[in-house]
């Protein structure tokens, strides 16, 4: 058990290094070269499609490098690393309790993964776009509002399992004092 909470911490300080490192340099250098301050990344679902176009369309070819080559790479390794520590810690907590269902619920990071790796490929293709569409948009958009929901449920599953280990221990801390 010692080594997956050694691979725990590691994949968490991976998550926080490339998440600072957007934060820090790259996202600060897209939003310089761009008319909005919110990425494609994290753009609502109700953004309306010329919105977006415009956005797209105004972003000046630095914004748009950045976007396409360090924010990309970071913005895989993120959600790698934080996909990774949410279904690991998931199961570290969960498979005490409930044994192999744990496995199920650590599905749910790897869906959010796969909805984030989709929505990094559809906000590329449509940087590279000279005429993003609106279909392309709102499908992005929409990927978009679904990773962000599955992160949730994702990290009020670990929460959740948190909150039983605590109840548990104070259970237990009252029981063996009285």
């Amino acid at each position: 058990m010692r080594r997956l909470h050694l691979v725990l911490l590691g994949l968490i300080a991976l998550a926080a290094l490339s998440f600072a490192a957007q934060w820090l340099w790259t996202i600060p250098a897209i939003r310089a070269g761009s008319n909005d301050p919110a990425l494609m990344d994290f753009k609502s679902s109700d953004a309306a499609v010329e919105q977006v176009q415009g956005y797209l369309v105004t972003m000046t070819q630095d914004a748009r490098g950045t976007y396409l080559s360090a924010q990309r790479a970071l913005d895989t390794v993120f959600p790698v690393a934080l996909a990774g520590a949410l279904a690991l810690s998931t199961i570290l907590i969960w498979r005490p309790r409930v044994g192999r269902l744990a496995l199920v619920a650590a599905l749910v990071p790897l869906v959010y993964l796969y909805t984030d790796l989709l929505e990094n490929a559809l906000v590329a293709g449509l940087l590279r776009s000279t005429d993003p569409g609106a279909t392309e948009i709102e499908t992005a958009l929409l990927y978009t509002k679904v990773k962000f929901q599955l992160l949730a449920v994702s990290g009020l599953i670990v929460a959740l399992g948190l909150l039983s280990v605590a109840v548990r221990w104070s259970a237990d801390r009252i029981r063996s004092a009285g």
